[in-house]
Formats: C-alpha cells, sequence, structure tokens
C-alpha cells in the first residue's frame, strides 16, 4: 500500500533525486490537506533541492515565499515587519505592520531552517496557524497562504522542549525526517550518475493556484467506508496505548490524511489502502509499520464474522422449524431438520477463525449439534409413536 503522489512533483524530482518517494508523498499530502509540513534531519540530504524543484511545478497565479530564518527572526517578522512611517509620524504614532510582506500572505511559503526563530515568532506562527489570520488585537486580517513548508536540522522533537506553547507549535506540522539511505556503493554509484544530469524540466501542466485549492476542496468531500473508519480507530488506539502523545486533534488530523490519499488518487471514497498516510503524523509511525498485520486481522475478523451470521440464520431457521407446531409432526419433518443442521455444522467447521471469534464459533458449534441429537430423538420418537 502506498500513497497516491501529485504527478508533476513526481515528475521533477524522479531521475533527479535518489530516496524521493517519501518526500513527494509528504509534500502531497501536505499540499492536499492544507497542513504545514516539516521536512527535518542532518544537512546534505537534498531537502532545499528537492523543494527548490517541486516549487517549480507551480505557476504565476501561485505566489512563493522563500526565506532562511535565523535566531534574530522575530514576531514583528512573522507579522510582515512593522510600519515605522506609522509608528513615527508626529501625530497619533502607533504600531502598525506590513501584512502584505508576511510570509501568511503568500500561497507557498518555504521556511529554511524555519524552527531556528526567536520563540515569540514560533508562538506567533502556531496563532496564525491555529486562527488562519494575522491578529493585531482588535485588527485581524485573514491569510492567503495554503502551504507552508519548514526544513530544518532541528527535529520537531527539540521543539517540545522549549515549551507548551512551542510544542503546540511543533503538533500542528506533519513530519518527514530526511535520512541518509544511501548504504552501499551500488546506490553512491547511482547518487554520482543521476547527479549529472543538469537543471529540472519543467512539468507540464503546471500547477495553478485554482488547482490546489480543488484537490484541497475534494479532500474535505472525502468519506471513510466503514473498515477504514474502524482500522484507523484500532491504529491510533494501539499508537496512545503504547504511550505515542496522540492529541484528540491529531486524531482528526489522521483521518484528513486518510482522506486526502483517497483524492489524490481521484476517489470520493477512502479505503484501507489509504492508511499509510497517517504516518506523517507524529507518533503513529510505530503503528503504520505493522499495517498490513493489522488490516489483514480486522479483515479476517471481518470473513470469520460473516461466516458465522450465516451459519447461525441457518440454525435459526432449522430451530424455528423443529419448534413450528403448526407442521406435522413427521419423522420426515425432524429428519430433514437434522439434515439441514448436519450442512450447517459442516460449513462451520469449515470457517477459519482469528481467536477473537473461536470461542462464538464453539458455541454455535455446540447448539447446533445439540439440536441435530434432538431433531433425530423426535424422528425416532414421532416413528415409534
Amino acid at each position: 500500500m502506498s500513497v497516491s503522489i501529485i504527478p508533476q512533483f513526481a515528475q521533477v524530482l524522479d531521475g533527479r533525486f535518489l530516496f524521493w518517494e517519501a518526500f513527494a508523498e509528504a509534500a502531497s499530502l501536505s499540499l492536499a490537506t492544507g497542513y504545514p509540513l516539516a521536512v527535518t534531519g542532518s544537512g546534505g540530504n537534498a531537502k532545499s533541492a528537492m523543494m527548490g524543484a517541486i516549487l517549480g511545478c507551480f505557476d504565476k497565479s501561485v505566489t512563493k515565499w522563500v526565506q532562511s530564518l535565523h535566531e534574530e527572526f522575530s514576531a514583528d517578522d512573522v507579522f510582515g515587519g512593522i510600519d515605522f512611517s506609522a509608528l513615527t509620524r508626529a501625530d497619533n504614532p502607533e504600531k502598525r505592520y506590513l501584512i502584505e510582506n508576511s510570509m501568511f500572505m503568500s500561497n507557498i511559503a518555504v521556511l529554511e531552517e524555519g524552527f531556528d526563530a526567536r520563540p515569540r515568532a514560533l508562538a506567533a506562527m502556531k496563532d496564525v496557524l491555529t486562527s488562519g489570520q494575522i491578529r493585531m488585537g482588535t485588527k485581524q486580517a485573514p491569510v492567503a497562504n495554503r502551504w507552508l513548508v519548514v526544513l530544518s536540522n532541528r527535529g520537531t522533537d527539540e521543539l517540545s522542549e522549549m515549551g507548551p506553547a512551542i510544542e503546540a507549535l511543533a503538533q500542528r506540522f506533519l513530519t518527514l525526517e530526511q535520512e541518509d539511505c544511501f548504504s552501499s556503493d551500488s546506490e553512491i554509484r547511482e547518487l554520482l550518475r543521476v547527479a549529472q544530469r543538469a537543471g529540472v524540466e519543467r512539468p507540464t501542466p503546471l500547477i495553478t493556484l485554482g488547482d490546489i485549492e480543488h484537490l484541497q476542496d475534494s479532500t474535505k468531500l472525502v468519506d471513510l467506508d466503514g473498515e477504514t473508519t474502524d482500522l484507523l480507530a484500532g491504529l491510533l488506539h494501539q499508537a496512545r496505548e503504547s504511550g505515542q502523545a496522540i492529541s484528540p486533534r491529531s486524531m482528526v488530523r489522521a483521518m484528513v490524511m486518510v482522506k486526502a490519499s483517497a483524492a489524490l488518487a481521484g476517489r470520493m471514497t477512502a479505503t484501507a489502502d489509504d492508511l499509510p498516510a497517517i504516518a506523517y503524523i507524529p507518533g503513529t509511525l510505530g503503528v503504520i509499520q505493522e499495517l498490513d498485520q493489522e488490516v489483514a486481522r480486522k479483515r479476517a475478523i471481518t470473513v470469520g464474522r460473516n461466516a458465522l451470521d450465516l451459519v447461525r440464520m441457518r440454525y435459526e431457521a432449522a430451530a424455528a422449524s423443529y419448534n413450528d407446531c403448526g407442521k406435522p409432526q413427521s419423522p420426515t419433518h425432524f429428519m430433514r431438520v437434522a439434515k439441514t443442521l448436519k450442512a450447517a455444522e459442516q460449513e462451520i467447521d469449515s470457517i477459519s477463525c482469528p481467536d477473537s471469534l473461536t470461542s462464538e464459533r464453539n458455541n454455535l458449534r455446540k447448539q447446533i449439534a445439540d439440536l441435530i441429537i434432538k431433531a433425530q430423538s423426535k424422528a425416532l420418537e414421532v416413528t415409534t409413536l
């Protein structure tokens, strides 16, 4: 099971980078949901290069803002910088911001070393991400940002150590750790081969702002089928039981990620095949690695349950016929009931049940066997009479 990737992303990354699929997956899901993405990991692993290639996938209708942050980047900078003409005027001076210069007024914002800013700047970013607005007291301005990407050598786990407000910021990001995956000389040779290719071809067609809005709107309209909802709930519960801090917000985001996977694949109903998308929600990677086994277990339960229900229906019909006083009390009638139950007994013996259904199957088998004996005894009794 894998997540569909926006075709233009694959077009500019495949052949120029190795191990690009996870980056493209995370970027596609982040864009589809509108959730900000944090790509972390040590330097030199092509985070900036791959993001630069992806930025080339958008046409001129999509405004872009790219900046390398630093320790002097402040909350004022988050809001676009101070309007000094308003601050220094002689009559009625006031502190105002040049909101049009804010990163959040661009459709796409990419922050290099985005977690190196001052804590107050990070707290301001959290406020904007939460509210969808730049808020300055009584004044508010809705943001135009559709996609925020942070590239950083500092992981979101480090942010959790900087206080509750900054930890809350970290929880709002999808996360991908870009690792050094070169473990053999053949992989290094392949790296050197693809690195010789010059430039990046422009993908066709380019992605428009309307395309982004359509993708994000489509994600909201996707439904989850019953099996997928049950599996997702089980995975999230498993993650919480293992000690992961999966908040209700993260649970809802996990659901939206599954919906985004379906939207990227052009479907309006999410299935179990879309569940790997939640791997980019912090704390879920461990359970996703066991997803195949969990899906197989849940499906075995469903198949076993359906098979048992069919046998139970036959048993109940036979029991009703046995107890039907309106029918002639003939040996043939009771032997027919016994024959029906014998077939149900053979069928239940052929059902492969997971451990959770074994007791239920055994109880139903005993009920069937008991009624067979009663039907055969009744047939003999009626014959004697």
